[in-house]
């Protein structure tokens, strides 16, 4: 079980480069991702170079140890709306430490940076990140998309998640991780 007091975000920077690389390569993450191809290291300098002023990329510590990371992109300022994304890269870690950093970080883009509306979109196939959405407090939505990955054709599925909903939920959320 999870100490929430042990929980907390840092703004990505050009250190955590390589261990997020090998993060995201890996085949755990990799495969639950939207795009699934191995990013070469000069290909994710070059997007760590392009990142938007407005994107917000958070380390999630544990324990004061790095081991996730949180993201919100695509922000749109005037209407206050924003995409999220995140991964918990280090393996092995104590149940709930993947709702913590997704606590943490609903309450970074609610609270902090008062974002509107959130939304996500998931692998029809990754029941599991559907289950962890579900149990953030996000709703699914009716509309479903497809990508193509590997030449295969793959169902998305969207996720929101607004202000309002936020502010009746958070306090149970927080029990929620306390008592895993």
């Amino acid at each position: 079980m999870p100490d929430i007091n042990l929980g907390s975000l840092r703004p990505l920077c050009k250190e955590d480069l390589a261990m997020v690389l090998r993060w995201r390569n890996s085949d755990r993450i990799r495969n639950s991702m939207l795009s699934n191809h191995i990013i070469s290291w000069e290909e994710h300098q070059a997007w760590f170079k392009r990142l938007k002023e407005n994107d917000v990329y958070l380390i999630f510590e544990f324990a004061q140890e790095p081991v996730g990371l949180v993201y919100f992109t695509d922000m749109e300022p005037s209407e206050r709306i924003c995409w999220w994304g995140f991964y918990i890269g280090k393996d092995g870690m104590p149940r709930g430490t993947g709702l913590l950093m997704g606590y943490m970080g609903l309450s970074h883009i609610f609270d902090t940076l008062q974002i509107l509306l959130l939304r996500s979109k998931v692998l029809a196939s990754n029941q599991v990140s559907q289950a962890y959405h579900e149990r953030l407090g996000f709703i699914r939505e009716n509309t479903i998309s497809d990508i193509v990955r590997n030449g295969e054709r793959h169902e998305v599925l969207n996720y929101s998640y607004q202000h309002k909903n936020w502010l009746g939920y958070r306090s149970i959320l927080k029990n929620i991780i306390k008592n895993i």
